[in-house]
């Protein structure tokens, strides 16, 4: 899972769906940055949070998303509907104790289903309520850059689901050959 550890963005609008996000990477004012989270913070904080702000950023603080997010990292969630989400979206998740940023790989009306993309299975199934908000911007080494590339994000989800009936252990040279995609495709998105 990857936890949340808050940093900022600039002040946001009351209404953030009402607003065009901005494509082209910016740099953080420290000045204006909302509370900071860690992954041990309460779920339901994190969603409070962003109904205030509008926007949270978080701390990556596990490997389960490599090579996209690493440890150190940071993710900059929004709040979402479950309705308006696609098949690769990038969403955070109340996993009761902390907060889960996995992919978006299968859903239903009824669930929805994420997976790390290095973790060999799927997470279980989930009601749209538990979903906390949508990764829209990753900070990696002071650089920010947009997630959500349709395309690529459609794609590692299928591969990532296709990944779990293998059932492959997450070790030997199979395995690695196996993250291949997920290394070229993690630079498109």
């Amino acid at each position: 899972g990857l936890g949340a550890r808050g940093s900022g963005s600039e002040p946001r609008t009351a209404n953030p769906e009402s607003r065009t996000p901005d494509p082209r990477p910016r740099t953080p004012n420290p000045e204006s940055e909302p509370p900071h989270l860690r992954s041990h913070a309460s779920p339901h904080f994190a969603r409070t949070l962003l109904h205030t702000e509008g926007t949270l950023w978080v701390s990556v603080e596990t490997q389960s998303m490599t090579p996209l997010l690493r440890p150190g990292d940071q993710v900059e969630l929004q709040p979402c509907s479950p309705t308006t989400l696609a098949l690769g979206d990038l969403i955070a998740i109340d996993d009761g104790e902390m907060l889960l940023i996995h992919r978006l790989v299968s859903f239903t009306p009824s669930h929805l289903i994420t997976k790390g993309d290095a973790l060999p299975q799927a997470d279980r199934p989930r009601s749209g309520s538990s979903v906390v908000g949508k990764v829209t911007a990753a900070k990696h080494r002071e650089k920010i850059g947009r997630i959500g590339g349709r395309w690529a994000s459609v794609l590692l989800a299928r591969y990532s689901l296709f990944l779990t009936h293998l059932r492959l252990p997450p070790s030997g040279q199979f395995w690695r050959l196996t993250r291949i995609p997920f290394y070229l495709l993690a630079r498109c998105e």
